[in-house]
């Protein structure tokens, strides 16, 4: 403990000691038999559940839980790995991960609302809810409506502009839908 040169002094600290060990061991709680059962569950949740997209590398396809792991990460020798493949050619891997995010977010979007137009945040919110979806910093667009105007570019989807934002309703070129219209002309005339 704190030596102290006259009586007066020791018997201060040695109540200040004992005050601060009073009240840093009051509030500790009761054991709890199930403590490890619930510290194994919170563990998993914090690695199966999304993490923020500022600590994960696309290129690694790997997801830190937090910036000192991100740190650690991008000093690893298969993440500079890694970048010095992206740095031989940027375009070839941006070109792939765009295919991979249009490919993913259409057969999303095809399958889970068909020919229905909605809002393309939903669709967007359901697509990062994957935890193996490709993010959308990686690809050649920046934003949602960059991103949706190329596809009513390419005549995959019809966007209009909603009261809540932007709605989008998939129109390619789909064997039912020309199959349908075409039953439906010829009935019409």
């Amino acid at each position: 403990f704190l030596l102290c040169s006259t009586v007066n002094q020791f018997h201060f600290n040695q109540y200040l000691l004992d005050n601060i060990q009073k009240n840093c061991f009051r509030n500790m709680p009761k054991k709890d038999p199930n403590y490890l059962v619930k510290k194994s569950f919170s563990r998993n949740k914090k690695i199966h559940s999304l993490g923020k997209l500022k600590w994960y590398c696309q290129m690694c396809e790997k997801q830190c839980r937090d910036e000192c792991g991100f740190r650690r990460h991008c000093t690893t020798e298969s993440h500079r790995h890694q970048l010095a493949l992206f740095a031989e050619d940027p375009d070839r891997f941006i070109d792939q991960f765009s295919e991979e995010f249009e490919r993913d977010f259409i057969n999303l979007l095809k399958r889970r609302y068909g020919n229905n137009p909605i809002e393309a945040n939903v669709v967007y919110q359901e697509y990062i809810n994957d935890r193996n979806h490709t993010h959308m910093n990686s690809t050649k667009w920046n934003t949602l409506l960059d991103f949706i105007n190329y596809l009513s570019e390419k005549k995959i989807c019809r966007i209009q502009d909603a009261e809540k934002g932007w709605e989008i309703e998939y129109t390619a070129n789909d064997p039912s839908k020309i199959i349908k219209t075409h039953v439906y002309l010829k009935i019409k005339n």
